[in-house]
């Protein structure tokens, strides 16, 4: 234990900004919840940036952004749908602002969350870890899209599997910066399986995601402000989706199952926050029953959220769905496929919404269609959603002081003790 709040150094290897996905906007929410905890925890989340700066949330809480070493932005072969990156082995400016830390802590595997694993090293800091970023298949999902754009490239993807291989080899760099952790936060289950090889499971901990309840209601339903905006009729049916609009998230799975919606006569439309390299193929597919406004934040998302008829998310690639807790949270029943990160994590089993297995368009649709058949159901799916998640779900706070601070706390006293 120490006399003063625990200096904690977090490395995301991510931009930080509204272009940001679910990985960054978690360790935002937590900062949020950090600046609430100023006799306990000092923490520094180190994230990419055009320039170094150092914004400041609280005495005790900042956001301390690094030029990237070799950004992946400045590599036009290598631009994709999921944010850019620093693909450099090592990050010397990052080396001299870690050891000012009590315990490293790192959430990739890139060059930021390299560098907390060698300064960790070298200078004798407990180093923890959690998961955030299926890897593996994020890095065969877009090695098919990267190397799919030339004919080089999809003679190499037929022919050597180039994309799977990518993908093994990501995996063993996980494990590899995850094996010297006191301490691996998880939120699969088959992560467990995955990396023991190279973890202990008695290092193994959980880390759930919080919620803003405050944020996320059925009291922000608005259909006029649909209307009004995005042109979307009262009586319309509005299928949500909110994430980036690439096949790891499976978008074109919902944008099928509309499209045989659509065709049997339903008037559905599909509101789709979210950017992406699937933005054309979505239009392509539903033409004007595609709303597409982008990201959207704050009191928009909220709306976008509680004044839905359902929220539809395909996504296989999920280490956790945090869209899918704040769906719910709307009040909005769920229908998700059956994935670990998101069937087993995120749904409880009072009736709240359904998994759909597999990602064939028909089946989607078949669903889809037996929940706007039934709005009794349906609004009644929509109330025990945000029951179980006033009833079972942590806001931030708790998750940071419940699944984070123990785990950072014990690896800091792991070392102190010798």
């Amino acid at each position: 234990m120490t006399d003063r709040p625990l200096s904690v150094g977090v490395t995301l290897d991510l931009h930080r900004g509204h272009e940001a996905g679910g990985h960054v906007k978690c360790w935002e929410r937590f900062a949020e919840a950090a600046t609430e905890l100023p006799d306990r925890l000092d923490l520094a989340i180190y994230v990419l940036g055009r320039q170094e700066t150092v914004e400041a949330l609280a005495a005790n809480v900042r956001f301390h952004a690094v030029r990237p070493r070799f950004g992946t932005e400045r590599v036009a072969f290598l631009r994709q749908g999921a944010g850019h990156t620093d693909l450099a082995l090592f990050h010397p400016r990052l080396a001299t602002l870690l050891p000012q830390h009590d315990v490293l802590h790192h959430t990739h595997a890139f060059a930021l969350s390299r560098t907390a694993v060698r300064v960790a090293q070298r200078h004798g800091l407990p180093l923890t870890a959690s998961l955030h970023t299926d890897l593996q298949r994020f890095t065969e999902h877009y090695g098919q899209e990267i190397l799919g754009r030339s004919r080089l490239g999809r003679m190499l993807l037929s022919s050597f599997r180039l994309d799977a291989l990518f993908a093994r080899r990501q995996a063993r760099k996980v494990g590899r910066l995850l094996a010297p952790c006191r301490r691996v936060l998880i939120s699969r289950q088959e992560d467990i399986a995955r990396f023991a090889y190279a973890v202990d499971p008695a290092r193994i901990g959980r880390l759930r995601r919080g919620i803003q309840l405050d944020r996320f209601s059925p009291a922000f339903r608005d259909r006029a402000w649909l209307q009004q905006n995005f042109g979307i009729a009262p009586e319309v049916q509005v299928l949500l989706f909110v994430g980036r609009l690439d096949e790891s998230k499976r978008v074109l799975t919902l944008a099928r199952a509309a499209k045989r919606l659509r065709d049997t006569g339903r008037p559905v439309m599909v509101l789709i926050a979210g950017e992406g390299a699937a933005r054309a193929a979505v239009h392509e597919i539903l033409g004007q029953a595609a709303v597409m406004p982008g990201r959207l934040h704050g009191d928009d998302l909220s709306r976008a959220y509680a004044s839905s008829d359902l929220f539809v998310f395909p996504s296989d690639s999920e280490v956790f769905g945090n869209v899918v807790i704040e769906a719910r949270a709307s009040g909005l029943p769920v229908l998700v496929t059956d994935h670990e990160g998101i069937g087993a994590r995120t749904m409880g089993t009072e009736g709240e919404g359904l998994v759909v297995p597999g990602q064939d368009p028909a089946r989607w649709a078949g669903a889809i269609a037996g929940l706007l058949d039934d709005p009794q159901g349906r609004a009644e799916m929509g109330r025990r959603a945000r029951a179980h998640v006033l009833r079972h779900w942590p806001s931030w706070r708790q998750v940071l002081e419940e699944d984070l601070l123990p785990a950072w706390q014990a690896a800091y006293d792991e070392v102190a003790a010798g």
